[in-house]
């Protein structure tokens, strides 16, 4: 099953090999992978990730993501899963 994944993460060494952690410890391929700075926040960017994972992992791998230092927030493209911006929040 394809899933993209949408992260907001701080820029810090070795943060795109901890998002992928998840996706290749349960043996999938990650098909495309885009990271662009938010130009609205300095030292953060946004991170587009697309995987094929088996139904059983999408949820179980957005909550490893979210528990991840680096990440700010996660949730799926398309979806309605993210509590709010994290740019309105600022207790993050």
């Amino acid at each position: 099953m394809k899933q993209t994944y949408r992260l907001w993460v701080e820029d810090q060494p070795g943060v795109l090999m901890r998002v992928a952690g998840p996706i290749t410890a349960k043996g999938a391929n990650i098909r495309s992978l885009t990271l662009a700075p938010d130009p609205e926040w300095p030292g953060r960017s946004k991170i587009l990730l697309e995987a094929e994972l088996e139904a059983r992992y999408v949820q179980r791998v957005l909550n490893e993501m979210n528990r991840l230092i680096p990440v700010i927030e996660a949730d799926l493209a398309g979806s309605d899963s993210c509590s709010s911006d994290w740019r309105q929040s600022d207790n993050r």
